[in-house]
């Protein structure tokens, strides 16, 4: 084996999050608008994230990577969420 760590499928059958330019599509006019402006600030949209199969998530993180923040489907924004990233 070459060192690579099996994991268990947690999408339940769902596909994989696409690239960004397709991960936008998953998001709602609320969530594109908070990350536009966290992205003004920095901030880099790293992931989308669909927790217990709810909406979609946004999760971003400071350009140093030490800090996330994420984005809920009403466009609020969570410091240092819980939403641990894969």
């Amino acid at each position: 084996m070459s060192g690579h760590v099996k994991h268990s499928e947690r999408r339940k059958g769902l596909p994989a999050v696409p690239p960004r330019f397709e991960r936008e599509k998953l998001l709602n006019v609320a969530q594109l608008l908070s990350i536009r402006q966290l992205e003004q600030a920095g901030w880099i949209l790293t992931i989308v994230r669909r927790i217990d199969l709810d909406e979609p998530v946004a999760l971003l993180k400071n350009a140093g990577g030490s800090r996330w923040k994420a984005v809920a489907a009403d466009g609020s924004v969570i410091d240092d969420p819980e939403i641990p990233p894969r």
